[in-house]
């Protein structure tokens, strides 16, 4: 499904649509959209949300931990919110003798969204125009159509910026349709990992400032300290998340070099997790009972890494050895690992551009500060590791700044 000029299309208008654009980005261009109408709007979306106007929609999405996705989606939609995120995003611009600063936005924005959270590709669009861009979108493959419904409510709030949006559901593969809206573009916004961002390199025009909002790895770190609440907020982190997010725990470092301590904590946090994480995909949980199996069989032929599996009802730790940061097979599996912190600039400097986010059960600031000499750009509490928070930045930037540029003019 195309939104273009407020309407729907079907795919097969996609080429005749995007020849139709070039003027149209031309004139919109003159005036960049205002925000104050979009934020009111987003606000009373953000209320209309709240009052359950849209729960026939949401539920129909089967989304999972569906309240706790409608209760950011309004948190981050409303009015206070957006303008702390445009004071803290967009501040005045310091004052220079003799030259008048200016901000001004990109001019059009192509949003390449990845699929892994559903209301992504529609905020990607909402910061776009925030910062006064016009924005088109390459929408995901797999979209359940939320995207096109949520801009099509906003539109019908705020008429204002039907000239500023624009949606395609372009197939990645359909290279000259990419080629053709990658041109028409300032500034390529691409979500996803390494093969996403070297795939829009390839396709991108030279002169377009590509952004990245790349795939990202997070951990949770406890000290010794760690209490029964500390792992009863962590096991919830796992199940709201699926670990499926940049900001999910991947690993659960321990601030210890003894591997009997990761055992002990293993046998302590398996019940916790086990109880509250609840059903899992069969699936997964066969991915697991082979993944139990084969280290068995590793075991008794002699060629076991050290590792030991600690097998709930539908979820897996794998307490390791090592201490390298990896990818978790998500789903309730996750590994538990050694990391005394005298050793967290060695072991994680070099991921400083994959790292995201660090949990930690106690905030201390020796902690801190080493987690964020290594590359963490988001250190948070437990509970809080996958939650928005006010003015916080986005993989050590500002999203907002991002789709600004700064022009200075000699008085």
């Amino acid at each position: 499904m195309i939104l273009f000029d407020g309407k729907t299309y079907p795919s097969s208008e996609q080429d005749r649509l995007i020849g139709e654009l070039a003027p149209r980005l031309t004139a919109a261009r003159e005036t960049p959209p205002d925000p104050e109408p979009l934020i009111r709007a987003l606000d009373t979306l953000a209320g209309r949300i709240a009052a359950g106007e849209y729960d026939a929609l949401i539920d129909a999405l089967d989304l999972p931990d569906r309240d706790r996705m409608v209760r950011e989606a309004v948190w981050m939609l409303q009015e206070e919110q957006l303008r702390r995120k445009m004071a803290v995003e967009l501040p005045p611009l310091p004052e220079t003798p003799g030259l008048a600063k200016r901000r001004l936005p990109l001019g059009v924005l192509f949003h390449i969204a990845a699929g892994n959270l559903d209301v992504l590709p529609a905020y990607s669009v909402i910061e776009g125009l925030l910062a006064g861009n016009i924005n088109i979108l390459k929408l995901p493959g797999g979209d359940n159509g939320l995207t096109v419904r949520v801009l099509e409510e906003l539109i019908a709030l705020c008429p204002q910026i039907r000239d500023y949006l624009y949606v395609f559901d372009t197939s990645s593969r359909d290279l000259e349709a990419m080629k053709a809206l990658a041109a028409l573009a300032g500034g390529i916004v691409v979500w996803g990992g390494e093969e996403a961002v070297r795939a829009v390199r390839a396709l991108a025009p030279a002169n377009a400032r590509i952004i990245e909002w790349g795939h990202k790895l997070s951990f949770a770190y406890l000290t010794p300290s760690y209490t029964d609440a500390d792992l009863t907020a962590l096991a919830v982190h796992i199940r709201e998340t699926r670990q499926t997010l940049c900001s999910s725990a991947q690993v659960i470092y321990l601030d210890t070099a003894d591997m009997a301590e990761v055992l002990r904590f293993c046998e302590r946090f398996l019940p916790v997790l086990d109880g509250i994480y609840g059903e899992n995909d069969l699936s997964h949980n066969g991915k697991m009972t082979l993944q139990s199996y084969t280290a068995r069989l590793r075991e008794a032929a002699g060629q076991s890494d050290g590792s030991r599996l600690f097998r709930g009802r539908n979820v897996l730790l794998t307490a390791s050895p090592d201490s390298r940061l990896e990818v978790s097979d998500m789903f309730g599996s996750i590994r538990v690992k050694p990391l005394p912190r005298e050793q967290i600039v060695p072991v994680l400097a070099p991921h400083k551009s994959r790292l995201q986010t660090a949990g930690l059960a106690v905030r201390e600031e020796d902690l801190v500060r080493r987690l964020a000499l290594a590359g963490v750009t988001r250190i948070t509490s437990l509970a809080s590791m996958s939650r928005p928070l006010p003015g916080e930045n986005h993989d050590g930037t500002y999203a907002l700044a991002a789709y600004t540029r700064i022009v200075d003019v000699e008085e």
